[in-house]
């Protein structure tokens, strides 16, 4: 879509021979005058018809699922607006950082208008993906699950265009998408859920667990260090608690984002399953395959894998937080990796 202008040139009648005949004249102007005449823009649907259609075809997907309609409030609708038409300014599209509300986003670059129709269809689509035997996040299911969300009651809605792009933004009060509450809060079409008992683990089971991850994690990343042939590290206790508080973070905040600090970091997000810190360190240094040693540098496509093997590094913070079906692992290192004009030094081949 908003590939017509360039793809299919518009009728043009041009004579560069011989003595145009009166017939010939009339209709090159006919063409010439439909060229110069721009093209009507498709009818505009008002901005509170929008919104009230909008609403509408989110409590008619709402109402499948038997979960209660949604109400607009003016002030999301601002809101909602803002981040619109900032879209629509800079032609980015992006999630609203340090958003407290639910957010939807749509974007359409083309020859006509979209309706709210096709805007709330599109999130709502997403239920061919989504996995009711294993109710919880994922990223090709957020936009259905946020529309349904039995939980959320009020709704903004915001629209703004530019040339031939629109932008829509759809805000949600109280917020869905909330790790451990999908099952009551996504119901089957009819209103049926499905609900998985989960064990109740007792606090000591939890440290143990906590304990053991932290020391295999580590076990790992010496491993693949010991290919580069640099010093194994050691677990740091306070650098530890520091990375189960990020996790923790993650899991509550349902997102997947490195904390803004001075020790070196990876992170690991996963739905849909339990991931062992062998899978974890694995996949960061999987990232090798893409590392060009003779053009030592950073690039995000490896800055796990040089993290993981760099030499200077000393000590290691290792936490897993697991949340339903979701599994959140962060590592802190210290002293940092990844330093610029540092890395021939510190990101050495394997030992062969």
């Amino acid at each position: 879509m908003g590939r017509f202008k360039e793809n299919v040139p518009p009728l043009k009648t041009k004579l560069e021979y011989g003595i145009k005949t009166p017939s010939e004249t009339s209709i090159e102007e006919e063409v010439l005058a439909k060229e110069e005449k721009p093209a009507e823009p498709p009818a505009a649907i008002p901005a509170d018809s929008f919104e009230d259609e909008c609403l509408k075809s989110h409590n008619k997907y709402r109402d499948m699922h038997g979960c209660p309609p949604l109400v607009l409030n003016k002030e999301l609708n601002t809101y909602a607006t803002e981040w619109a038409e900032h879209l629509a300014r800079t032609d980015k599209f992006e999630h609203r950082t340090n958003n407290r509300y639910g957010e939807n986003l749509y974007y359409m670059s083309g020859s006509f208008t979209p309706t709210p129709e096709d805007a709330v269809k599109a999130w709502y689509d997403e239920i061919s993906m989504y996995n009711y035997k294993k109710p919880g996040f994922h990223s090709s299911t957020g936009h259905f699950t946020q529309v349904v969300w039995k939980k959320t009651k009020q709704l903004g809605v915001g629209r703004a265009t530019k040339d031939r792009t629109t932008v829509v933004v759809c805000n949600y009060e109280p917020h869905g998408n909330v790790i451990d509450h999908f099952a009551e809060n996504v119901p089957q079409v009819g209103g049926t859920i499905l609900k998985e008992e989960q064990p109740i683990k007792k606090p000591e089971d939890i440290a143990r667990e906590a304990s053991q991850f932290e020391e295999q994690c580590l076990k790992v990343h010496n491993k693949y260090r010991a290919l580069h042939g640099v010093p194994p590290l050691k677990l740091n206790k306070k650098l530890t608690a520091y990375a189960a508080e990020w996790a923790t973070t993650l899991a509550r905040t349902n997102s997947c984002k490195n904390r803004n600090s001075d020790y070196g970091e990876n992170i690991y997000c996963m739905t849909g399953g339990k991931a062992t810190a062998e899978q974890v360190v694995t996949s960061w240094y999987e990232q090798i395959k893409n590392y060009n040693f003779k053009k030592p540098g950073f690039s995000g496509n490896t800055g796990q894998f040089t993290q993981v093997v760099w030499k200077d590094c000393k000590e290691l913070g290792a936490a897993k937080h697991v949340s339903g079906n979701s599994t959140y692992v962060v590592c802190f290192y210290d002293p940092s990796g990844n330093y610029t004009n540092q890395f021939p030094a510190n990101v050495l081949p394997p030992i062969r």
